[in-house]
């Protein structure tokens, strides 16, 4: 978060305030945007940030020719998504090749068989070294103690 806005609750704008803003700048074209922060929050009671104005000001011109909807209004904005160009990019051909080149490589590595035993030992240095860290979760830990009893039930019931 911004330094100036520290210990402020993060605030979006709906397109409806966006629109009143930039109507507001270009109403009063000498207004900074420090003025424009103090406006909002005057207003609408809404801190945000410079980059906020900023961003929202660039794309004035959207906001000021869109015709927003009464239902639409109180919705949040986003970044609007951005797609690929059918014309520059021929995605399909792409995927094409690249299947080719998969299919021409041999990426297989080959490992030895693990025994059981092996297998739980791994599985109790893993459950060990987890216990170390305060983010592990308590439900990461019952999975590995699960597995590792699996292999021990496993190895009990095979070794008799």
């Amino acid at each position: 978060m911004a330094s100036h806005l520290k210990g402020v609750a993060k605030s979006t704008m709906s397109d409806q305030i966006r629109k009143e803003l930039c109507e507001y700048k270009r109403d009063n074209p000498a207004s900074t945007q420090k003025d424009l922060q103090r406006w909002l929050e005057g207003k609408f009671h809404l801190k945000v940030s410079q980059g906020t104005i900023s961003n929202t000001l660039k794309r004035s011109d959207d906001y000021l020719s869109a015709k927003i909807e009464k239902g639409r209004a109180e919705i949040k904005r986003h970044k609007p998504a951005k797609y690929l160009n059918p014309g520059k990019i021929n995605v399909l051909d792409t995927i094409i090749e690249n299947n080719a080149e998969d299919d021409s490589e041999d990426d297989t590595v080959s490992l030895e068989p693990v025994t059981r035993k092996e297998a739980l030992m791994a599985s109790n240095t893993l459950h060990n070294f987890m216990i170390q860290y305060k983010n592990t979760t308590p439900e990461l830990l019952d999975a590995i103690r699960k597995v590792r009893d699996e292999l021990q039930i496993d190895l009990n019931f095979k070794g008799k």
